[in-house]
């Protein structure tokens, strides 16, 4: 099983900016169509939102591909509980890290790391032939990934 821990703000939606200027996941269509040729990859999150929402409605707000999602990771630091997520879960044999933070996670993190631009995510060309090439090869541990 592949899994991607996944942040929302500046991955599925732009990060910033004054209130009502971007849409919440206006780039989950783009998402979804990276994912749909891949059953094997699963999806946990790892956003601040995993804070304040139910499995349920994060499931609601990742339509169409919250049947892919499996769990959140524990509160804390990202890095950490994705670790902990992990150890916890040895039937994820590959994963790859959505995110727009790179202080959230140190050089050599143990899954690969794929940094969006917090103004694009995967609205970003590049952005998505790099998630492109994660699910189209075998595992590629401890590479990062920047725009």
């Amino acid at each position: 099983m592949r899994a991607i821990f996944l942040d929302f703000d500046g991955v599925l939606h732009r990060a910033g900016g004054p209130p009502g200027t971007s849409l919440p996941f206006e780039w989950i269509d783009e998402f979804a169509a990276l994912l749909n040729p891949f059953d094997d990859v699963f999806i946990v999150v790892h956003s601040s939102w995993r804070e304040q929402f139910s499995m349920d409605m994060l499931r609601e707000f990742l339509e169409p591909v919250g049947h892919r999602l499996i769990g959140v990771v524990a509160r804390g630091a990202k890095g950490m509980a994705i670790e902990a997520f992990l150890h916890e879960h040895p039937e994820i044999t590959d994963a790859l890290v959505l995110d727009d933070q790179t202080d959230e996670f140190p050089m050599g993190f143990v899954v690969p790391v794929l940094i969006c631009d917090p103004a694009t995510g995967l609205s970003f060309g590049e952005t998505q032939r790099r998630l492109k090439s994660w699910l189209a090869t075998d595992s590629i541990q401890g590479r990062r990934f920047q725009p």
